[in-house]
């Protein structure tokens, strides 16, 4: 895992399309870019001085039936960031999280123990969040509360149960500047059941 690199700027950051000879002319001439958050509405505040970047994302569904199976999104974001406090109250899906470079080796998810704690911006404090540094070419397990019979847990309106979380690049002692870059995987939360 030493060979992993860190980049000091995204635009070292290359994403290839190699899409093999079945898939159309058009889906494999595709280009992959990172967005600065900030150019959106959602980002435009909370990321006006930081680099945090998403990439827009594909589908991948089943082949005889064209039901949803994943949808999977790249992001980056430079060191000391915290990528947004969120419990996925509007989600239908049961996400993981792969990292493919962690810049400082101290990046990954933090989370609330629990879904039934509250979170609140001006008194939650981050000793409260849980640290779950995940490696390069890591992934962590589910994050979504699972009932008796390992599936995921669904409120009244069918989004799945998850504790407040967030992914947080944090820093190092050194003065290169880096970035972490991951994988959501967002799984169809009726074919997320645990074995």
């Amino acid at each position: 895992m030493d060979t992993i690199p860190r980049f000091d700027s995204i635009e070292k950051v290359t994403i290839e399309n190699v899409l093999p000879e079945f898939c159309s002319e058009e889906v494999r001439k595709l280009s992959f870019q990172f967005i600065r958050c900030n150019k959106y509405d959602w980002g435009k505040e909370k990321f006006k001085d930081h680099e945090c970047y998403d990439m827009k994302g594909f589908d991948i569904k089943f082949a005889d039936n064209d039901e949803h199976l994943c949808y999977i999104q790249l992001w980056a974001a430079e060191q000391g960031i915290n990528c947004v406090v969120h419990n996925h109250s509007d989600a239908f899906f049961c996400e993981v999280n792969a990292c493919i470079v962690n810049g400082t080796g101290k990046g990954g998810m933090q989370y609330l123990i629990s879904s039934k704690e509250n979170y609140d911006p001006l008194t939650t404090l981050e000793s409260q969040f849980q640290k779950l540094e995940i490696p390069s070419l890591y992934e962590h397990g589910p994050l979504w509360d699972i009932d008796a019979q390992k599936k995921p847990v669904l409120r009244e309106d069918g989004t799945v149960v998850y504790p407040w979380h967030k992914w947080q690049s944090n820093t190092d002692d050194s003065s290169v500047k880096s970035f972490d870059i991951w994988m959501a995987f967002q799984f169809n939360a009726h074919l997320s059941a645990i074995p």
